[in-house]
C-alpha cells in the first residue's frame, strides 16, 4: 500500500479519524483543563504515534499530565508558550 498524506487520504476510517484528533486534542495542554485527565481510546494510537506500534483496536485507557493553571491565561501562556517552547511544555504527559 502506497504510504500517503493522512489529507490526501479517502480510504480512511472516520472511527480512527475522529480518535485520532480526540488524541492530539488532548496532548496539547491546555489552561481550562484539570490535570490528570483520563480518556478512553478504542485504539492504541498512542503505541503507533510514540512507539512505532502496528495499528489495533483495543479498548484503552491513557491518562494525560499536565500542571493546572486555574484558567490563568498569563501564567500558562509564560509558563508553556514563552519559556516551555523549545522544551515542548505545549505537550502533555501521557502514561497508560
Amino acid at each position: 500500500m502506497e504510504k500517503k498524506p493522512l489529507i490526501n487520504r479517502r480510504d480512511i476510517d472516520i472511527d480512527i479519524l475522529s480518535e485520532l484528533i480526540k488524541y492530539q486534542y488532548n496532548r496539547l495542554h491546555s489552561p481550562y483543563e484539570v490535570y490528570p485527565k483520563q480518556e478512553k481510546f478504542i485504539y492504541n494510537l498512542h503505541d503507533v504515534i510514540e512507539k512505532g506500534g502496528v495499528l489495533e483496536s483495543c479498548e484503552n485507557k491513557l491518562i494525560f499530565y499536565g500542571k493546572n493553571y486555574n484558567s490563568n491565561i498569563y501564567e500558562w501562556a509564560k509558563d508553556v508558550l514563552w519559556y516551555g517552547r523549545r522544551i515542548g511544555a505545549y505537550k502533555t504527559n501521557v502514561r497508560k
